[in-house]
């Protein structure tokens, strides 16, 4: 018996106990291994955040599908830097301090 004749859903659960870098190396191994991590929104889930740098939260209630889509969201914020919320801050004129802000 080879890996890929395993059912998907053990193959999920393994690749679900993978370090990041295992796991890309997991969907390299051939077509069939790839394709099960592309069809698992978790896993892509789980890639997405290592690459963006940040830590998954276990008390969200928020499904992978929805926690995916919120992180590509703001992935595409920062990288357009589109900010939520802006604030403006009043300076005193100072005639000894000059202030560059731009």
């Amino acid at each position: 018996m080879n890996l890929v004749d395993l059912p998907e859903p053990i193959l999920v659960a393994v690749a679900s106990n993978l370090a990041f870098h295992d796991l890309l190396s997991f969907r390299q191994l051939c077509r069939a291994l790839r394709a099960v991590v592309c069809r698992d929104i978790a896993l892509q889930y789980a890639m997405e955040l290592h690459v963006a740098g940040m830590l998954d939260n276990p008390s969200s209630s928020l499904v992978s599908a929805d926690r995916i889509q919120e992180l590509r969201r703001t992935e595409g914020a920062w990288r357009r830097l589109e900010f939520a919320e802006r604030k403006c801050i009043r300076l005193e004129r100072n005639a000894s301090v000059i202030y560059a802000l731009k």
